[in-house]
């Protein structure tokens, strides 16, 4: 195994230990974990979608929908990014950009590959 291979399962598991701390309620520690792993692999969109998720968890919507829109910059096919910018833009009162957000979530031509996202 690469060392780069080795520092990518690094960040892989950082990002699952980073999940398992916002799930507890955790959430700097799970902010700090997701640094690390973006650190380590910066063109990964899911880190930042969790991190995303992390930042919406502490009132810090800001940097919530920054998070969100990398996420979606970094691959725009997965839904997570475009579910996190939605979730944030609507709690702020942006419903159009929401709305937006959502239907990119969901193309229709994406819902097959992603039916486990939408159940």
């Amino acid at each position: 195994m690469s060392v780069s291979e080795k520092k990518r399962l690094n960040a892989i598991e950082k990002a699952n230990m980073a999940q398992e701390c916002i799930s507890r309620g955790y959430i700097k520690s799970a902010v700090d974990l997701l640094n690390e792993s973006i650190k380590i692999d910066p063109d990964n969109a899911g880190f930042y979608a969790k991190r995303s998720t992390a930042y919406y968890q502490q009132d810090k919507f800001d940097k919530a929908l920054e998070d969100a829109n990398t996420a979606v910059e970094k691959d725009s096919t997965k839904p997570s990014g475009h579910i996190r910018k939605m979730m944030t833009l609507l709690h702020v009162g942006n419903v159009e950009g929401a709305s937006t957000a959502a239907k990119e979530a969901v193309k229709p031509a994406d819902l097959k590959d992603n039916a486990s996202v939408l159940s």
